[in-house]
């Protein structure tokens, strides 16, 4: 079902406008080649193939010329939709460990090229701010990035002093604080903003905002 981005009084909103806006390629302008898998997907499909859905993706992903990014930001919304909606509500859950894991990796994946500009490798690790015998766990998981060879250091200080007082007063979601050789992040644990997606923007937005801190 297409559901607009916007929400109603208890469900989703579902707009004309946005099946206006949609292109429908009309099945006459598709090849021969196109209409034969198409026709391949509707037999898997009628005889309940487990693994037909994930090549229906793909074959429209490939027909309105998207790319594996594209792809997954498709697949992180869906996962991540209207928290109202059952099979929605993962999103407001707590992220894995494996889950924060691939986060991290992505992250530090995305950041390598831009590191090895400046001649460095980036390093991202996950660090745990529950340090000074607090009981409750901390709403934010927090990265430490830096470079290999240098480590990053005051972290703690500016986790009280900065972090989760913005996080308090605002309701911040993400936070990212230069530290001495290196940035600290805090990010709200709710898988939401723990995708693969999400990831892929804080590298974004680390190397168009804060790259300046990584520059000897």
């Amino acid at each position: 079902m297409i559901t607009s981005g916007k929400l109603g009084f208890e469900r989703p909103n579902i707009d004309k406008a946005d099946l206006d806006d949609c292109p429908i390629i009309p099945f006459e302008r598709l090849t021969e080649q196109q209409r034969k898998e198409i026709i391949q997907l509707s037999n898997r499909l009628i005889a309940e193939e487990n693994g037909v859905f994930a090549d229906i993706d793909a074959f429209f992903g490939k027909l309105y010329g998207l790319d594996e990014r594209d792809m997954q930001v498709i697949r992180d919304t869906l996962e991540v939709r209207d928290p109202n909606d059952e099979t929605g509500q993962r999103g407001s859950k707590p992220p894995t460990a494996g889950e924060i894991e691939k986060f991290r990796r992505r992250l530090e994946s995305g950041l390598r090229p831009f590191f090895k500009v400046l001649g460095k490798e980036p390093v991202v690790e996950l660090w745990n701010p529950v340090a000074d015998g607090e009981a409750k766990e901390i709403a934010f998981g927090t990265f430490l990035i830096g470079e290999k060879g240098r480590k990053p250091s005051g972290q703690d200080s500016i986790f009280k002093s900065k972090v989760l007082p913005l996080a308090n007063e605002t309701g911040a979601t993400r936070v990212v604080e230069t530290l001495r050789d290196g940035l600290l992040v805090g990010i709200l644990r709710q898988y939401r903003y723990w995708t693969p997606s999400r990831a892929r923007l804080l590298g974004a937005e680390i190397v168009r905002e804060h790259l300046g801190a990584f520059e000897d």
